[in-house]
Parts: C-alpha cells; structure tokens; sequence
C-alpha cells in the first residue's frame, strides 16, 4: 500500500474485477485495501513526505468503487421493479 506501484496494480485488479489477496495469500477486500492505502497516505504525509502520487492513485481507486456502488444498486432496482 505504500507504492504507487502496488496502487496502480490494486486500481487494475479492482477495475478488471480481478480477485486480490493480501500479502500472505488471504483474500482482500476492495473496499479494505483503499482503506491500507489511505492510511499509507496519511502515514507519508506525516512523515513531511509528498503523497500526492499515490492520494491521485487513491482517488481513482475511490471513485472507481463509487462507480461500482451505483451500478449494483441500478442492478438491484431493475432486479426488483
């Protein structure tokens, strides 16, 4: 969580549906891992670091869950209408 790297890998898996496993082979959470890279962000910024690279990485991370949120829920609507 705390490369843009590893980032832009979770932003794919996440993007392609793919399923994510921690670092020792256990499942992982969408929703978990933008949460471990938030903390990464914050952990780097007070450190006097710049975490901007991998906050955009976040926010695209975000707003692709947000994304995926509102398609299921349009999904659920028809399902039941």
């Amino acid at each position: 969580q705390w490369s843009t790297g590893c980032a832009e890998e979770f932003l794919i898996a996440i993007q392609s549906r793919k399923r994510t496993m921690d670092h020792v082979g256990r499942p992982l959470d969408f929703h978990f891992g933008a949460c471990l890279i938030r903390r990464a962000i914050d952990g780097i910024d007070h450190d006097g670091l710049d975490p901007k690279p991998l906050y955009d990485l976040w926010r695209q991370i975000d707003l692709t869950l947000e994304a995926m949120k509102a398609q299921r829920a349009k999904r659920m609507k028809r399902a039941t209408a």
